[in-house]
């Protein structure tokens, strides 16, 4: 396996890594808006 062909592997490892990250941050914080969103509304009535 070449430097080249190494390289473009963990280039694409990292991107990957960045992408579930932030999907997993964007889900997680979209999650706790709607539970917050439901809570204030039960808690409201």
């Amino acid at each position: 396996m070449s430097d080249k062909t190494f390289g473009r592997i963990i280039a694409v490892i990292t991107a990957l890594g960045i992408l579930v990250t932030g999907g997993l941050m964007w889900y997680t914080v979209h999650l706790h808006g709607v539970c917050s969103i439901v809570s204030y509304v039960a808690n409201g009535r």
